[in-house]
């Protein structure tokens, strides 16, 4: 059946190009493996090549190969990964989208039982300059942007065991899994013949356990930066962050959600899965799958918390966006307020004027001359006509602009009117509510 849902046409996308000068052979290509072998208390790390590979088989085996590599050989060594360790397509699926949650098994034709996940998770690198706050900087050259970091940390993990209880062979390979490295640098031989033997998915326990301590420091990086910034935040700084900046760190924590759901997911997945497999397991692994099982338990707890703190953290920073835009608008606010005193100085200064200058208007027009001698000055028996236009005028404005605002505040009024009612029917249904139960309906 496996054959069925495999789909040659992901293997393509590793399969490079061949007879390209310089190129050695897939058989010469090297990785990175720890060996669980007999009469060594701790694994042997060594680099070894896809030859050596294929003809050693110790109690337990963890091969870590890098992602991303363009060379041809090296293309070439993961084919011949997938090949030899029956690799499903749908894992190397996975490793080619970059999903953020993925899990499967299968049995083998050759009598292998096989299980899988991805990993990806946000990045968050600081940098930390002596005397300033920190700040999240993207490692690679050239990238920087405040609070930015365009970095991920993906990987995903393959385990192989024998269907039957009396061979002991494990291999899991980790892609892009040097997070976990060093934690498997300290599993014991012992631990590995009396545990990881009767439980391989086991390993999968140490890994999620690994992967949560690694979220929980990208999380506490970001809580690291946001305290800065909050702490300017709520003193009322002028140097606060910008609505750039805060962006950029939402942006983190979505994305950090979002991996903390999926990594949930996967212990899920993996819990339900053990259980399954309990049915069919001899006591001895039924012994040691109940430890397993508490264990799972508590490494979902490590995500769960990882989860709160970040719900905690997107709260906060909520807060803090919202302070910081009213914080602007007060200041906005303070700029209008100075505009709207420059326009009352104005105003002022033409109220002064205005008396003069229609004084000047007048006396400067043709209702007013100078008698023949510069002695006198003759008033036209026309003025009248001046009163005449320019009362009735002046009242019509008058009355115009009174009339505007008039209706400008019964509008005003009708409208509160309209509010306070529509606010006290919904009060008044409500306590309706209340009395008579959920959706009204009486409990009597």
């Amino acid at each position: 059946m496996q054959g069925v849902f495999n789909d040659p046409a992901v293997l393509g996308v590793y399969a490079g190009e061949k007879d390209i000068p310089g190129d050695v052979s897939v058989a010469d290509t090297r990785v990175e493996v720890l060996d669980w072998v007999e009469g060594l208390e701790y694994p042997v790390s060594q680099v070894l090549s896809i030859e050596a590979v294929a003809h050693s088989k110790p109690l337990l085996r963890a091969i870590f190969p890098e992602l991303n590599q363009p060379s041809t050989q090296f293309k070439d060594g993961l084919l011949w990964l997938a090949n030899h360790y029956s690799i499903p397509t749908a894992f190397l699926e996975g490793e080619i989208r970059a999903v953020t949650h993925s899990f499967g098994s299968l049995d083998t034709s050759d009598g292998h039982r096989c299980c899988w996940f991805n990993y990806l998770c946000k990045n968050i690198t600081l940098a930390d300059i002596p005397g300033l706050e920190p700040v999240i900087a993207d490692p690679r050259p050239g990238q920087y942007k405040r609070h930015s970091d365009y970095t991920w940390i993906r990987s995903g993990f393959f385990l192989r065991w024998p269907i039957d209880s009396n061979s002991s062979n494990v291999t899991l390979v980790c892609f892009g899994g040097h997070m976990v490295r060093d934690r498997f640098l300290r599993l014991s031989y012992e631990a590995v013949k009396n545990g990881v033997i009767h439980d391989p998915l086991s390993l999968f326990v140490v890994i999620l356990h690994e992967l949560s301590n690694h979220m929980d420091r990208m999380v506490w990086n970001l809580s690291r930066v946001f305290g800065a910034i909050e702490f300017k935040a709520l003193g009322l700084n002028r140097d606060r962050e910008s609505f750039t900046g805060l962006h950029n760190i939402s942006k983190h924590i979505i994305y950090l959600q979002e991996s903390s759901d999926a990594a949930l997911e996967t212990v899920k997945n993996l819990l339900n899965y053990h259980e399954d497999l309990s049915l069919k397991a001899t006591e001895e692994e039924r012994a040691a799958g109940r430890v397993t099982r508490r264990t799972i338990t508590q490494v979902e707890a490590e995500f769960q918390t990882v989860k709160l703190r970040l719900r905690s953290l997107d709260r906060r920073m909520k807060n803090v966006i919202a302070l910081s835009f009213h914080l602007v608008t007060q200041e906005g606010n303070g700029f209008l307020q100075a505009d709207s005193n420059t326009m009352a100085t104005i105003a002022f200064v033409t109220l002064i004027f205005l008396p003069i200058t229609t004084v000047s208007t007048i006396f400067g027009s043709q209702f007013f001359n100078t008698a023949p001698d510069n002695a006198s000055i003759e008033v036209s028996k026309d003025f009248w006509i001046f009163w005449v236009v320019s009362i009735p005028l002046t009242l019509a404005v008058l009355l115009g602009w009174t009339l505007w605002r008039k209706r400008g505040l019964i509008e005003n009024h009708a409208a509160w009117k309209r509010t306070l009612r529509l606010f006290l029917s919904r009060r008044d249904g409500g306590m309706d509510n209340l009395e008579h139960g959920p959706l009204g309906i009486n409990d009597n």
